[in-house]
């Protein structure tokens, strides 16, 4: 829905490898709201090496 949107208000992805990237941030973002965290200190984390990972998910 959200890249749909986004599509919309530009025209279009300049890349294919734009739209992934754009389709991965906000994928990430939806995944934190959703787990009930702050958005920004998640995205800060990530930034740092430390991104997100919910509890239950391969490799825990």
């Amino acid at each position: 829905r959200m890249m749909k949107l986004r599509q919309k208000i530009s025209g279009t992805f300049r890349t294919a490898i734009g739209a992934d990237v754009f389709c991965g941030i906000r994928g990430y973002i939806s995944t934190v709201r959703k787990n009930g965290c702050h958005v920004l200190d998640a995205i800060q984390d990530a930034i740092r090496g430390d991104p997100y990972i919910p509890s239950g998910c391969v490799g825990e």
